[in-house]
């Protein structure tokens, strides 16, 4: 149903009103067709301008000729009292002013003053004496050549009196201040109220005529110092000393002029003329009233006593078939400081840009609010294709529609409608302008409704310095001004430093440039009030003293974020699709719920193709897994199978969530891969197999889930059986894990940081899976730990009991796991050997120590009390009468046969490898028998037997064979 009736709606307004946009006779029609002003009728025929101030025009005898043309030449132009020349201020092609003269009989130039960056336009006194301001000073030039007199700031529209007396300038908060130019005393004639411009003496110098910026008329006297208001209106032209014309519009900007006189008690009586309807400028000379006629290029005159007695005879006396010849100057200042708010601000032409059935000439000021909500990303784009017959057409904009298209925001619905010129129109220009409301009733309420925060000034407060603060403070600010006669919105973005030119989005057009619409309308100049730089000015007629109001357009673009894309951050990774398959901005509802208080949503629909949908799209700093999550608002959101889109790297995922069971919280979709930078986005559209829940778009949020990393130290990698290592789990983004010690007394543990022994030598593995949320990540380390076997020190000998003077021991190592040897064999002598012998010479019993060590393990010590005992030669005696024994001394083997006699005895001698190297047979040994044995040397085994089975051993060291 919503595509049908969209494309039904659209074909209906097309129909409709595609043949009613033609264009309006309206305020802005009369500006482009071009009108004078500024009349200023001499003896030689009468001097004027055209409304964009670029030419000075001379009427003489029914023949219109062009004087001059010059950026904003015709613009606060002023005949001398003698009436003889035009002063006016001419802007060069290198943007430079400079007061000149024009002498209208010959239409000559003369310079007055040289050219700089900031001039005045010039004056002159009844001396014929001239003068001009430039900053800080006012220049006067006389016969006998140029005096300097201080002035404060720059001031552009100054008044000199006519006896050369007194000069009026401004300062920069457009305070008037009269200066007795020879005693060079200052006196300020205005009240702080407001600001005041279009200083003007009387004749005799006794009154002073001026605006405030509401344009109102005052009057101040000379004389007495007192300052009465007189009325609303402008263009002051001096009749007589008391009595002056002046123009006034009516509150729909139809002009009329007035007749004014000041009488001797002071009191003011004022008239209006009977003239046409729009008559405006209105001056005199010879007793004759010339005035043209708004919205025309007509030229009337009257004699003014008729005009005063409201006979009115009027004559015309020149018309202009054709527009006058405007010429267009490019004079934008590029050598001074430009200050504008950060950033671009969109733009959006209220009759190009707008909808194509709708008449947009009227709309300026919901253009000009709809433009300050996207300058703040307020809204988002509605990019819509437009077509209004133009060169550039077709062509899209993003804002447009909501000028006069229907759309919800901020719980409100804009289909409030009225009349555009034969058309019907709804979003701003229906609310605005619906019923007897006006932008200047509810422009302030229409921006606050987008989020913004607003005032309201009216006309005398409406400052120079109000609108350049808000500039400064980063706000573009709303202005209502005179660049037509019946008023026009624009939204200032910028200014110029130091000469009072505001820089614009202009939604009619630029109208320093041809065409009046055109489409050049972004960073259009304009002049303030009572200031000349060459640009059109913000009081086009010079008559009605400032703008009419402004309104405060203040907020902030929202704080963007990379990874939480709000339903507000429009082109920063929020998009609505609002043109696609026929949706539209009224489908889009809203609630100011949900996260930062705000939430979009629409009915969801049964059918198989989306109509409204938006997406997310996050600016993520680095490839990798991420969870994704949305933001359910409290409102809103009751659907039952919202269908999420996850585009992600390498593929996208659907997933289907009941948005009613988790109002006001955070869900997560799911954990995926997705791609650094922009490219990957959630999609969510509006049809879900159902119609009519409540499908809610709010905040998607992506959290960067790191890769698990397993990882570990340990207090050593290198130990000995019996030890302990202790595990410090290092792993990144774990949540739990898992070790497998192979070799240890804890082969697998879940412990965090195990501490764990290994009893047993050898090399081992060790394994860690780190566990998370997300998934697991596994770090074996082959032979990560290495075991050593600690070395135990053991020893054995042959004998322990020895005698003299052979006292010779060898000792047997049974050391294990050791690679070298420490030998203390208790009577001061050491050794190195693995199985060493040692020679005792001294009878005794001795402790024998040994120490193995492996390089590896701490070493271990083996001390064996009372060892060996060595016996003295007296102690073998006891032994005669007992056992067979051998004895060996100085190389001569002594066999004792004990209390036996020994028969059939073998002796057999070994060396140390078990070789037998000698045999002999002995067939008895009654009692002793010797046997020399020195030719055998080192280590030698001597067994001895015989019949009787008996067997002596004796283990010998020959160590003098050694």
């Amino acid at each position: 149903m919503k595509y049908f009736f969209s494309t039904l709606t659209l074909f209906i307004m097309i129909l409709v009103n595609s043949y009613s946009q033609e264009r309006p006779h309206d305020a802005y029609y009369n500006e482009d067709q071009t009108y004078f002003t500024n009349l200023l009728p001499t003896a030689n025929g009468l001097v004027m301008t055209d409304n964009y101030a670029s030419s000075i025009y001379l009427l003489k005898e029914d023949t219109l000729s062009v004087l001059l043309s010059a950026p904003g030449c015709g613009r606060y132009m002023k005949l001398s009292p003698d009436g003889k020349t035009v002063l006016f201020k001419y802007i060069n092609n290198n943007r430079q002013q400079a007061p000149f003269r024009l002498i209208i009989s010959s239409g000559k130039t003369e310079i007055l003053g040289d050219f700089v960056d900031l001039c005045s336009q010039p004056v002159a006194d009844n001396q014929n004496n001239t003068g001009y301001c430039i900053t800080g000073n006012f220049i006067l030039k006389n016969s006998t050549g140029l005096k300097s007199s201080a002035t404060e700031g720059y001031t552009n529209y100054p008044a000199l009196s006519g006896n050369g007396k007194f000069l009026v300038f401004n300062n920069n908060n457009d305070q008037l201040f009269m200066k007795d130019i020879k005693t060079g005393k200052i006196l300020q004639i205005t009240d702080e109220q407001a600001g005041y411009v279009y200083p003007s003496f009387s004749p005799d110098d006794e009154f002073l005529v001026f605006n405030n910026l509401g344009g109102d008329l005052f009057i101040y006297n000379t004389i007495s110092g007192n300052t009465k208001k007189v009325a609303r209106g402008g263009h002051v032209r001096w009749i007589s000393d008391s009595e002056f014309l002046f123009t006034g519009f009516d509150e729909n900007g139809v002009s009329s002029v007035s007749f004014s006189k000041i009488h001797a008690d002071g009191k003011i009586t004022i008239r209006p003329l009977d003239l046409q309807a729009g008559a405006m400028f209105a001056a005199t000379y010879s007793n004759e009233l010339f005035y043209t006629v708004q919205g025309t290029r007509e030229i009337y005159k009257i004699n003014l006593q008729k005009a005063l007695n409201n006979v009115p005879h009027p004559q015309l006396i020149y018309k202009s078939e054709n527009k006058l010849p405007v010429t267009f100057y490019s004079v934008k200042s590029l050598t001074k400081a430009i200050v504008k708010v950060p950033g671009t601000v969109p733009y959006v032409n209220q009759v190009y840009d707008t909808p194509s059935w709708h008449a947009g000439w009227g709309s300026c000021a919901p253009t000009t609010s709809v433009m300050a909500f996207a300058y703040y990303n307020r809204l988002p784009p509605w990019p819509v294709t437009v077509d209004h017959g133009q060169s550039w057409d077709p062509h899209v904009n993003e804002y447009g529609s909501y000028v006069a298209d229907r759309y919800r925001f901020n719980e409100i619905y804009y289909s409030e409608t009225a009349d555009a010129y034969g058309t019907t129109a709804y979003g701003g220009y229906g609310y605005l302008w619906t019923g007897s409301y006006s932008p200047n009733s509810r422009m302030k309420i229409y921006i606050e409704n987008h989020y913004m925060a607003s005032n309201q000034l009216w006309t005398t407060s409406c400052t120079y310095n109000n609108t350049t603060s808000e500039i400064d403070g980063g706000y573009v600010h709303p202005i209502c001004n005179y660049l037509t006669t019946s008023g026009h919105l624009t939204l200032a973005t910028g200014y110029v430093v130091g000469q009072h030119t505001l820089i614009f989005n202009d939604p009619y057009g630029n109208k320093n440039n041809p065409g009046y619409p055109n489409y050049t309308g972004y960073d259009s100049y304009y002049d303030w009030p009572g200031y000349n730089n060459g640009y059109q000015n913000l009081d086009a007629s010079g008559a009605n003293g400032g703008v009419a109001w402004t309104v405060k357009a203040e907020t902030s673009q929202p704080v963007y974020n990379d990874t939480i894309i709000d339903n507000i951050d429009y082109g920063h990774g929020f998009y609505m699709s609002n043109v696609t398959n026929g949706s539209h901005m009224r489908y889009f509802h809203d609630y100011n719920v949900g996260y930062h208080g705000h939430t979009w949503w629409t009915y969801t629909m049964a059918s198989l193709s989306d109509i409204c949908y938006v997406t997310w799209g996050p600016n993520l700093l680095q490839a990798g897994n991420y969870k994704v999550e949305v933001y359910i608002p409290s409102n809103g959101a009751n659907t039952t199978g919202a269908r999420y889109h996850v585009h992600f790297n390498g593929g996208d995922s659907l997933i289907l969530l009941n948005q009613g069971n988790y109002p006001g919280q955070w869900v997560e979709l799911g954990v995926f891969p997705f791609h650094a930078g922009q490219g990957d986005y959630v999609y969510l559209g509006d049809s879900t197999g159902i119609d009519n829940e409540m499908i809610a778009f709010d905040a998607m949020r992506w959290s960067f889930v790191p890769d698990i990393t397993a990882n570990f130290t340990s207090t050593n990698q290198t130990i000995c059986t019996g030890d302990i290592i202790s595990f410090t789990n290092t792993s990144l983004h774990a949540d739990s894990c898992k070790w497998i010690l192979t070799g240890s007394n804890l082969n697998v543990t879940y412990q965090l940081n195990p501490t764990v022994i290994y009893n047993t030598a050898g090399t081992y593995d060790v394994t860690l899976i780190a566990f998370g949320s997300y998934g697991n990540d596994t770090l074996l380390m082959p032979g990560y730990v290495t075991v050593n076997a600690r070395p135990v020190a053991g020893f054995s000998c042959g004998n322990t009991t020895v005698q003299l003077p052979n006292a010779v021991v060898l000792f047997t190592n049974t050391s294990q796991n050791a690679t070298t040897f420490s030998w203390n064999f208790g009577d001061g002598s050491y050794s190195t050997d693995q199985d060493p012998y040692h020679i005792y010479t001294l009878a005794g019993n001795y402790n024998v120590t040994l120490i193995a060590s492996n390089g590896l393990c701490p070493s271990d010590s083996l001390v064996m009390n009372n060892y060996i005992t060595v016996e003295d030669a007296s102690a073998i005696e006891q032994y005669k009468t007992n056992e067979p024994t051998l004895s060996a001394n100085n190389g001569i083997l002594s066999i004792y046969a004990g209390s036996k006699n020994l028969s059939n005895v073998d002796i057999k001698i070994s060396d140390e490898a078990g070789r037998t190297i000698f045999n002999k047979h002995i067939n008895s040994i009654n009692k002793y028998y010797n046997l020399p044995i020195q030719d055998f040397s080192g280590i030698i085994l001597i067994t001895m037997t015989s019949d009787n089975k008996e067997t002596v051993t004796l283990k010998y060291v020959n160590y003098k064979s050694k």
